[in-house]
């Protein structure tokens, strides 16, 4: 009898890993489906800007992998995101949103469509001082870099990656 007891308690449990790795729960952000977002300047006036989403964090774009999941389940910890300290500057290319941040000293990429975020001017020779205003040669794909205490601007690829400064 208590071998029996025993595996349905080790059948619970697994059932219950299985279910949270599986991500159950609803995904969230779900609007109802009267929901207007707010435009600015309202109607009857053409919509010049429309509100799409709030952004504090990577975990605003990022899926959760099951290993996190896991992590979450096992240690109780909500999880290590990169937020956003002081953000300045903003560009839209293609869903991907570029803000730069006065304070991490660096320009974060939330790539919606890709579901990926990551961190711009951190590291090597194209790392950032102070950026602040944040510009997009849509034709070229390239995104520009306005560093107040290096005096320059640098140049990055859609994907991150240092192209070249100009000044300094």
């Amino acid at each position: 009898m208590h071998f029996k007891t025993s595996l349905f308690i080790n059948k619970f449990i697994l059932l219950l890993l299985i279910a949270t790795l599986t991500g159950c729960g609803s995904k969230g952000g779900a609007f109802d489906s009267d929901f207007k977002p707010p435009v600015y300047p309202p109607p009857p006036d053409e919509a010049k800007f429309i509100y799409e989403r709030t952004f504090t964090s990577s975990f605003n774009v990022k899926e959760l992998t099951a290993m996190d999941r896991l992590k979450q389940f096992a240690t109780g910890a909500a999880g290590v995101g990169t937020g956003l300290a002081k953000p300045y500057g903003v560009a839209v290319h293609k869903g991907k949103v570029f803000v730069s941040d006065t304070v991490q000293r660096l320009v974060l990429m939330f790539d919606i469509p890709n579901g990926d975020f990551k961190k711009i001017g951190a590291e090597g020779v194209g790392t950032l001082a102070k950026p602040i205003g944040l510009s997009i040669d849509h034709d070229r794909g390239i995104l520009y870099v306005a560093d107040n205490s290096a005096k320059r601007v640098v140049a990055y690829d859609m994907d991150g990656n240092y192209l070249r400064a100009i000044g300094g």
